[in-house]
């Protein structure tokens, strides 16, 4: 909704379509993405590490990684005018993200986004249960999830390379025209959730929150990622209270908590640190 509001809000820009004739598969841009290893590292890990987490899916994924390397970038100002580096992480991320949501699938039964859940669905139709017996009573299976995510790889490829100018074109459509589609989609989806205009007006606040909080820079991954995961923290955290009968001492004597807790707070406040440190050392910036 709210990217649907930018889209539709914001003036049409003017593209070149003399782009298109030149478009087309080069040695020099399929070796582009290997010019930024540090981009690509960065979304490999967030991209697998994500997928893991159950129902985060791959659009937080390749979000963080975007920003993640926007920081680390030594020119971040091309950042959202088509910078290779910010594609690089962001598009790492999205495929790195189908496996490590296999991993949760195959492993423990937990599917890791909507497409895993359908896997999973496929699965328990034809009586195999996902889980650490798998392993034993199927490995065929497993082989061949794992051999289909490498083919994979190949035949988008080949299909990029057959259809790379006609999904240039898609760059040329008119964005108020897809935002306007993608706004219809959202209204009629909200309605249909439970045939009620309430889900249609929390859909409509929300979309306008997004739209403010776009124009203002304000970043919404944090709190997308409350959303999608409020819920489980909340509830293992009243597991935790009722085990140790309210008392928050198990998150710093169990020495796994406390190495999570640490690293939580280094995140929190490494921005802050770094900004101080570049103030000690350039005391006049």
């Amino acid at each position: 909704m709210a990217q649907a509001l930018v889209m539709v809000s914001s003036p049409v820009p003017q593209f070149d379509a003399s782009l298109i004739k030149s478009a087309g598969l080069s040695w020099r841009g399929f070796l582009e993405p290997f010019r930024y290893p540090k981009a690509m590292l960065k979304g490999l890990l967030l991209g697998s590490g994500i997928g893991v987490l159950p129902a985060v899916g791959a659009a937080l994924s390749t979000s963080l990684a975007y920003f993640w390397a926007q920081q680390g970038a030594k020119d971040p100002t091309p950042f959202g005018q088509g910078n290779p580096e910010g594609i690089v992480a962001a598009e790492c991320a999205n495929n790195s993200n189908s496996g490590g949501a296999m991993i949760t699938v195959l492993t423990l039964g937990i599917p890791g986004d909507a497409i895993t859940a359908i896997i999973m669905g496929v699965f328990v139709v034809h009586g195999i249960v996902p889980g650490p017996s798998l392993f034993t009573d199927r490995p065929e299976i497993i082989n061949g999830v794992l051999a289909s995510l490498l083919v994979i790889n190949f035949v988008i490829l080949g299909l990029l390379i057959l259809t790379v100018k006609p999904l240039a074109r898609l760059a040329y459509v008119n964005p108020r025209i897809l935002g306007l589609i993608i706004l219809a989609l959202s209204f009629v989806g909200s309605y249909s959730a439970a045939n009620s205009m309430y889900y249609v007006i929390i859909t409509a606040i929300f979309g306008v929150l997004g739209l403010v909080c776009a124009r203002a820079n304000i970043p919404t991954i944090p709190l997308i990622l409350g959303m999608v995961m409020g819920d489980t923290l909340e509830a293992s955290l009243r597991q935790l209270l009722g085990r140790s009968d309210g008392s928050l001492e198990p998150f710093i004597t169990r020495p796994v908590s406390l190495a999570m807790l640490i690293a939580i707070l280094l995140i929190l406040f490494w921005p802050l640190l770094m900004a101080l440190t570049k103030r000690l050392k350039n005391p006049n910036v």
